[in-house]
């Protein structure tokens, strides 16, 4: 299975920073090195570091069980099991949704109906595919 290339990080992270959001959902947790490096971005560098004294919900979508990991326990407020699609309309609204290296297991149709999706409930989207994929 091909893993995320990690080079767009420090622009998610300079985004994240720049647009302080209180509520984010991050769609292909993955591994949950966004998620660790949100946390760490909005909460964890204002000396909160202990979860009670966080004041960003993080929150994430995964569809593949094989990638949880101690990390999620931590960065995440929760993760939510399952196709992001049937998930979606159950979580409320969000300041900020990554939907990093997703879009390109859709067939094209269905990744604009997905982007429509998530645009109805976020205030920004930021979305990001392997570049052999652009």
């Amino acid at each position: 299975m091909p893993v995320s290339n990690p080079d767009h990080l420090p622009l998610l992270i300079h985004l994240t920073a720049a647009l302080q959001p209180r509520r984010v959902l991050d769609v292909g947790v993955g591994m949950g090195s966004l998620g660790l490096l949100a946390r760490q971005s909005l909460d964890i560098c204002y000396g909160r570091i202990q979860p009670a004294a966080w004041e960003t919900t993080i929150d994430g979508v995964e569809v593949f069980e094989g990638y949880r990991n101690p990390v999620w326990g931590y960065a995440y407020s929760q993760v939510h099991m399952g196709d992001v699609r049937t998930v979606l309309p159950a979580l409320g609204r969000y300041d900020l949704v990554f939907c990093c290296d997703v879009l390109e297991h859709f067939e094209h149709a269905e990744s604009r109906r997905l982007i429509s999706a998530l645009l109805a409930q976020c205030d920004v989207l930021i979305a990001t595919t392997p570049n052999h994929h652009i």
